[in-house]
């Protein structure tokens, strides 16, 4: 299986997949609109001297109105640091901003939109503060992490007509549907959300500007929750276990034991490649993140269920993640230059590592791009350094032997013939999204008479491969 090949078009498996699937099936939506979305990152972290901030958009692309969940995640464990619920009328756009908070050193989310959100958002500042149980760690942990959001429901009749702005903007009533003991008229999700993110070095100039990855098919009944309620979450029972996959020339529509593990399938993936950059004429830094969406619903018991294989019953700050295969080379894949190890990456839900081409790290705390110290290889940085003199090139991440297979009732579709086999699907890898950040710094410029600053930055989704047999 070469890697990123793609076996079929997306439309093709599309059409097969309406004449096979006649329940609802999750699925990765190419077109980057769906029922959920998944945030891949966020940062609220000091990067070199310079405070980072977030900005989130979350679009209604659908002509409903809708009631969502969106749940904010710190990125060691996947805790809950932040919820609330969203109401969007048709064609609305909610906008906020994650912060280092003043008032500790923990995070804040801002808005000053004017969609109905539930409390805990200030009425009159906007503003949330990031919270975290456990009492033994610090509120740093709220500075970085990924976010999810899903839709529990479309909105109808009076609580839809509550909702509604009028012509400033502001909705006719919002006490309607999260005032105490509100009542809101929900029927099916209907899907149509997608949404936008940019990490922005505030001082230094620097913005990485991405798409959630969105997933499509997910729920058929409502299951619309008042925000006091911590249900629902990406292993509700309204979620039918069942998801399609159009990979290497096949439509795997895939029956699991658990909603959970549908949602995972649909982002299994075996390899996950991107290039880096660390030219010394642009003084040039890439980080890379690796966000595990699902992890937590696999790792809390001891032993872990697959496709995991470590329960990180240890503090989180051990090595003791999942294993896997790093391997790199520069642009002209010299074989004399290519560096190939086998390593344990940090025990997270949300890595970061970054490239440094030197012998000794020059930082082994935080990451050089998103000042991430959620570090994947900060407890063996030399085993992953890349100390050839390799400026610029590309990289390969295998998972190693992890794997999650269906329900013997899964069926998989020839896309060339039609031909449909019954059996269970084996998916190997793990169930990942992420990026490469990547800076050029050219500091201050002479600019006419004056002075400019010349960084720039650029964020570029993984490329992925996928790995599934009989």
């Amino acid at each position: 299986m070469g890697l990123l090949r793609q076996a079929t078009t997306h439309l093709a498996g599309c059409c097969l997949m309406a004449t096979i699937s006649p329940v609802r099936a999750v699925y990765l939506s190419e077109e980057g609109i769906g029922q959920v979305l998944l945030f891949p990152n966020y940062s609220a972290n000091v990067s070199r001297g310079d405070g980072q901030n977030t900005y989130l958009s979350i679009v209604n692309q659908s002509s409903d109105s809708k009631a969502l969940r969106v749940r904010v995640h710190e990125a060691r464990e996947a805790q809950e640091v932040g919820a609330f619920n969203l109401f969007l009328s048709p064609g609305d756009t909610w906008t906020g901003a994650i912060l280092p908070s003043v008032q500790t050193s923990g995070t804040r989310i801002v808005t000053r939109d004017k969609s109905c959100v539930s409390e805990p958002f200030g009425a009159a500042d906007g503003l949330m503060q990031f919270e975290f149980n456990p009492s033994s760690s610090s509120l740093e942990r709220t500075r970085e992490g990924w976010i999810e959001v899903i839709e529990m429901s479309t909105v109808t009749g009076s609580s839809a007509a509550a909702i509604a702005p009028d012509s400033s903007g502001t909705p006719a009533n919002c006490g309607a549907v999260i005032g105490p003991g509100a009542v809101v008229s929900t029927a099916t999700p209907s899907g149509g959300l997608s949404g936008t993110f940019t990490i922005i070095n505030v001082a230094n100039g620097l913005e990485f500007s991405g798409n959630p990855v969105a997933l499509g098919g997910v729920a058929a009944t409502s299951y619309y929750r008042p925000a006091s309620d911590s249900y629902p979450s990406l292993n509700a029972a309204e979620i039918d276990p069942i998801s399609v996959v159009v990979a290497n020339g096949g439509v795997y529509r895939s029956l699991w034991q658990r909603p959970i593990d549908a949602v995972s399938a649909v982002l299994m993936r075996s390899r996950w490649a991107g290039e880096f950059v660390l030219d010394a004429g642009t003084r040039s830094r890439t980080d890379v993140v690796l966000t595990y969406p699902t992890r937590q619903f696999y790792v809390t018991q001891n032993p872990p269920l697959p496709p995991f294989s470590q329960s990180c019953s240890t503090p989180p700050d051990t090595l003791s993640g999942e294993p896997i295969t790093f391997d790199y080379a520069d642009r002209e894949g010299d074989v004399t230059r290519f560096q190939s190890a086998t390593i344990v990456i940090r025990c997270a839900a949300s890595e970061v590592f970054d490239f440094q081409n030197s012998a000794t790290p020059t930082n082994t705390i935080e990451t050089g791009v998103l000042g991430s110290r959620s570090n994947a290889w900060l407890f063996s940085p030399g085993s992953v350094l890349i100390r050839t003199g390799i400026q610029n090139g590309r990289f390969v991440i295998s998972a190693m032997s992890r794997t999650l297979t269906s329900l013997p009732s899964s069926t998989r579709t020839d896309l060339s013939t039609g031909n449909v086999v019954a059996g269970s699907h084996v998916f190997s890898g793990l169930p990942v999204v992420g990026f490469t950040a990547r800076t050029f710094e050219n500091g201050t410029l002479s600019c006419g008479a004056g002075a400019c600053q010349g960084n720039y930055g650029g964020l570029f989704p993984l490329k992925f491969d996928r790995s599934i047999s009989p």
